[in-house]
Formats: structure tokens, C-alpha cells, sequence
């Protein structure tokens, strides 16, 4: 439940179910082919609230720190 933020960016794309997204004080549901990108520093957290699994294609840059 709790919002987390780190290093990176964050792209995802959603193939099938739908996925509630926040970031910051915005809340997203993504569908299947919508997409979203943002920076990891900002809080953030994916959540499935319905009873349909999500599938997605998530990719996390620069996590780590150099």
C-alpha cells in the first residue's frame, strides 16, 4: 500500500487486465495497450484492485546507482 520511490526511470505497457497506477498525487488505470512513463524518484505504486490479472511489460533504467 505504501508509495516508493529510487533511482531510474519507468516504462510500462499494459497487454491485458487493467493496472492502477500512481504517481505523485495522480492515480492512472492503464487498459490493455495504454502505456506511462515517469521517474522513479517521484513516489509511487502499481496495484491491481479488480479480481483480473494483469499482465504488463515493465522496464526500470538506471536503478542502479553508477
Amino acid at each position: 500500500d505504501a508509495l516508493v520511490r529510487h533511482n531510474g526511470r519507468e516504462f510500462g505497457t499494459v497487454l491485458s487486465g487493467r493496472l492502477h497506477v500512481t504517481v505523485g498525487f495522480d492515480d492512472h488505470v492503464l487498459g490493455p495497450g495504454d502505456s506511462i512513463f515517469f521517474e522513479s524518484t517521484t513516489p509511487h505504486r502499481l496495484h491491481n484492485d479488480g479480481d483480473e490479472t494483469v499482465t504488463a511489460i515493465w522496464i526500470v533504467l538506471g536503478r542502479q546507482s553508477s
